[in-house]
């Protein structure tokens, strides 16, 4: 493993003694203020474009500008790849897709533009998928069903639109998806509810209209939902009962939802932060929430 701390003085690629070159593992590059250098003029320096194996590649929190060249699919070794917190630019390439080995992809907090290309659909081993806080746009392609093995999805805070692809609901083995601070418009997918492995479910901010979908109370492995700043109408639905792991939070306030608490939400009884306000919510507050320890 090789992590280096260059001097913020210093602005230039690290040298890589021949002799390390076979026993390299990761690469983690911190700290560095190379202002002016471009994620191309650092990646022509590494082992891992040198023909050497490098299962890590860990380039965050610099200040590496330009585009991801799309030579970067020919970096098939590489499990994990984080450039996150740099000042990236342009679109992310489709031959991404071809790094067979990669698990772990995290582009977040960057300045990329253009679409999600529909390719990574592919990528099945792939476990986590951070791109938020860039400018995204489009819709998210219903390929992303494909990437059996993923378990993180984290695409807020771009300008994406459109509908939640009904294929989301294939990604089985999901825990954490955090999709919102979008445009997206239509109604929460009701296969969401067969999504039994999801923990974490942020949609929050998006224009998504209509119902909650009762199915919603089959997500028994939901610890947080956040629905707020949306459109959704109508009552909340009597199955949010059924989501019997629900221990930290429940945010469903600044939507247009009416009728009555629905005495049910009283089996939350773990549950350790409800906000219901900025709706049209009528009658009283049931007797059943005083059981919500």
């Amino acid at each position: 493993f090789l992590d280096t701390m260059a001097p913020r003085a210093v602005a230039r690629a690290p040298v890589w003694p021949p002799w390390h070159l076979a026993l390299i593992f990761a690469i983690s590059i911190s700290a560095l203020t190379a202002q002016g250098e471009t994620l191309v003029e650092y990646l022509d320096t590494l082992p891992c474009w040198q023909g050497y194996d490098c299962p890590y590649l860990l380039l965050n929190g610099n200040s590496l500008s330009g585009s991801i060249p799309t030579e970067i699919g020919q970096a098939t070794s590489i499990a994990t790849l984080l450039l996150y917190d740099n000042f990236l630019n342009g679109t992310i390439p489709t031959e991404i897709a071809n790094m067979t080995s990669l698990q772990r992809l995290e582009l977040q907090n960057n300045s990329l533009t253009g679409t999600i290309p529909t390719e990574i659909g592919g990528m099945t081993d792939l476990i986590r998928l951070r791109l938020f806080t860039n400018s995204l746009t489009k819709h998210i392609p219903t390929e992303v069903g494909g990437m059996a093995s993923l378990k993180d999805l984290e695409l807020q805070a771009n300008l994406l639109n459109g509908s939640i692809p009904m294929e989301i609901a294939k990604l089985a083995g999901l825990t954490k998806m955090i999709i919102g601070l979008n445009s997206f418009n239509g109604s929460i997918p009701t296969l969401i509810g067969k999504m039994a492995s999801l923990s974490f479910l942020r949609f929050e901010g998006t224009s998504l209209y209509g119902p909650i979908p009762t199915e919603i109370g089959k997500m028994e492995s939901l610890d947080r939902l956040h629905l707020h700043g949306n459109s959704l109408s109508g009552r909340i639905p009597t199955e949010v009962g059924g989501m019997v792991n629900l221990s930290t939070e429940l945010w469903l306030y600044g939507n247009s939802l009416n009728d009555t608490i629905p005495t049910e939400i009283g089996a939350l009884a773990r549950l350790s932060v409800l906000h219901l306000h900025e709706n049209s919510l009528t009658g009283t507050i049931p007797a059943e929430i005083g059981g919500m320890t």
